[in-house]
């Protein structure tokens, strides 16, 4: 409910370019104390700028409305999906909470940064501008940035220098999107660009974690990466096919499905 009202006042500042709190307040018949919270929230995720007594939309790069439009696509299943690996690394950290843990790019892992409110007791690692905003919200969180050549637009860092400074950190936990995992069981990319930096944190994290909604399943892309194992676990939701799922099991995989 909270995040609904949010992205109406979102929509409502955006449409009339600014508003002012007693507007807002008006309009969506809650007191100002909890627009002035909601706006707060907008702008720590850098979509408003606030000034005494209401907010003003900022403008958006090309790059960011075409990562803003990955985001709304299958939404609903991200964010069950996000929720649900969030609530995983906790239940992990509870066990094994003393190496660093790595967030990767992708839709799925922006969502699933926001819904990390509470500090992480661990150094979270990130190879992606967008995730590392999300985390920084939280001023408790310890966010290590990798380093290289930005690719847009999705903002995550690619090349030589990226992959050495992943390959020198430990990893115990990794989480990553995927633009596609084949029938066979291969995680997929989409250009050659980005399989470095996907081949060094597999082979430098103990676990990795795979956010992939239903449309990604079965789906194959450019390049292949690497075949699915008893190192992968795999978070998607119920529309997911079940023939591939099956398999994805029978090669040593854990399988998630959320419910939407």
């Amino acid at each position: 409910m909270k995040r609904d009202r949010i992205e109406q006042i979102f929509s409502y500042i955006k449409e009339h370019e600014n508003a002012s709190t007693l507007e807002l307040a008006e309009f969506f018949n809650v007191s100002e104390m909890t627009i002035r919270r909601d706006l707060a929230a907008l702008e720590a995720h850098g979509r408003i700028s606030r000034f005494y007594g209401g907010a003003v939309a900022k403008q958006t790069t090309p790059s960011e409305d075409a990562f803003a439009l990955r985001v709304g696509m299958n939404q609903k299943y991200k964010t069950a999906i996000g929720l649900r690996a969030a609530r995983y690394l906790r239940e992990q950290l509870e066990h094994k909470g003393e190496c660093p843990v790595f967030l990767g790019s992708g839709s799925s892992i922006f969502l699933m940064a926001q819904q990390l409110t509470e500090a992480l007791p661990v150094p979270i690692i990130t190879d992606n501008l967008h995730v590392a905003s999300a985390l920084s919200c939280n001023p408790d969180n310890s966010v290590i940035i990798i380093g290289g050549t930005i690719l847009l637009p999705s903002l995550n860092a690619t090349g030589y220098l990226a992959e050495k400074m992943l390959a020198d950190l430990s990893v115990e936990y990794a989480f990553i999107g995927s633009s596609g995992i084949d029938e066979n069981g291969y995680l997929c990319a989409y250009n050659l660009v980005e399989t470095g930096m996907f081949s060094t944190i597999i082979s430098t994290s103990r676990q990795v974690i795979i956010l992939a909604d239903h449309s990604k399943i079965g789906r194959s892309n450019m390049v292949r990466i690497q075949a699915l194992s008893e190192k992968f676990t795999l978070i998607s939701d119920q529309l997911a096919p079940e023939a591939c799922m099956e398999h994805y099991r029978g090669m040593g995989a854990r399988v998630i499905q959320v419910d939407c």
